[in-house]
Parts: structure tokens; sequence; C-alpha cells
């Protein structure tokens, strides 16, 4: 933990009260009681991320309907997409838990980064205010919504394909990692969409979810293709 405050610096976060971060960190796999895990601060995360976010996209996208705010909210506060910006800003390293993934060396589970996250906005607002943690969380998600919200409708390629996968073999195809490059705090992913052992698709992009719509893409207008080929020889 003797490097927690300078990273914590490099978010943009000057901490006050440093136990409060430490406890932001901990896992209830390794504090003596309850109260000395993260568990709380998740508690108060959870609900400062949700009215952030639901203040910024109402007044982002005047446009949207409540659901569509509602789908676009759910995306960016579910444990998945904050485990995967806990993972990008590098948190994983300070998590203390006693997990096999954590004694291993692994980078600690999606689930458990997700609920640091929460926490560590919880420590924030606990320790700086809702200013600063409305600060935090903007920097942080702001652009994930704007880029969800891009990805809706026509530009939502992971639905159109599902969609067309499902219609034509009543499955939905896999899609996985295959490369990270550049720091934790600007990585760079590709990403693979697979159906069994056949490649679709690839994709690259500044976070998983746009290198998925990347690869979705490319694996969409290639089945389109090969669709539109098929009936142009039927009709010869």
């Amino acid at each position: 933990m003797a490097s927690l405050k300078p990273f914590l610096k490099k978010l943009g976060i000057e901490p006050r009260d440093l136990s409060l971060y430490r406890k932001a960190f901990t896992h209830i796999s390794v504090a003596e009681t309850p109260f000395d895990s993260y568990e709380r601060l998740e508690f108060l995360g959870d609900s400062v991320i949700g009215l952030v976010i639901s203040a910024f996209i109402y007044n982002r996208f005047e446009d949207k309907e409540e659901g569509g705010l509602s789908r676009v909210r759910a995306n960016i506060v579910s444990r998945e997409s904050l485990g995967e910006k806990a993972q990008e800003l590098g948190l994983g390293k300070f998590v203390r838990a006693d997990t096999v993934r954590m004694r291993e060396g692994k980078d600690a589970e999606i689930s458990i980064l997700g609920d640091c996250f929460e926490s560590l906005v919880g420590a924030i607002f606990a320790d700086r205010g809702y200013l600063a943690a409305r600060k935090f969380i903007l920097t942080e998600l702001s652009q994930d919504c704007l880029d969800l919200s891009e990805m809706e409708g026509p530009s939502d390629y992971k639905s159109r394909l599902q969609e067309l996968w499902q219609h034509k073999y009543k499955d939905i195809p896999d899609y996985r990692v295959i490369s990270e490059k550049g720091p934790d705090h600007s990585k760079t992913f590709t990403v693979e969409v697979r159906y069994g052992r056949k490649k679709l698709g690839r994709g690259t992009g500044s976070s998983k979810k746009r290198a998925e719509q990347e690869a979705a893409r490319a694996a969409y207008e290639t089945a389109i293709a090969g669709e539109g080929k098929k009936r142009r020889k039927k009709t010869r």
C-alpha cells in the first residue's frame, strides 16, 4: 500500500484520510470484521455513481425517453462495466483479497474490481465530498456514456450480429480479448468474435466495448455480404 497515495494523485484524487482508501480496496475475506472491509463504502459509492450518471445522461441526451436512458445507465453502472474500468485504471494491484486468483498473481476477478470501483467512489465522497466524487465519476465514465449512446440503434452492431446469428443458428457468437496494449490509463484492446472455432471478425478500440462493436461490425458486414452473394447466385 506504500504506493497508493501517488496512485490516487494520478487519478486526480487528493486524499485527506488515506485509511478510507485502504479500506476501499479491502475485501471481506481479509478483513477482521465487515466494518473493516469495503462493503459499506461500496454501498455508498453505488448510490453516488447512480445519481451522477443519471443526471449526466438526463441532461446530455434530451432526445432519449426513459427506456433509452435506463439502458445506457444500466450498462454503465453494471458490475462488469465498472470492473473493466477498474481493470483499465489498474486498481487490481491494490486489492487485498484472499482468493485463488490473487494468490496466483492474476488480476482480481471482475466482480471484485467492480466492487472496488464503487467503494473507491464511496471513499472519495466520504473524504472529499460530492463534487470531488462527481468529478472522478465523470472523468472516468462520461465518455463511456457517450460511446454507448452512439452505439445504440443503427450503430449497435453487437445486437444486429446477435439477432442475425440467433435467426440463422439459434445461438450467439462469443467475444474474446486477444490483446491489450498501452498503459493502464490508455489501453488499446483488440477483440475477436467467434462462433465455435470460426473467426467471424476482429476489432480494435480504446475500450473493450468499442473493440467488441468493431469486431461485430466486421463480422456483420461480412455475413451480410455473404448472404447477398448467395441470393445473387440463386437468381442467375
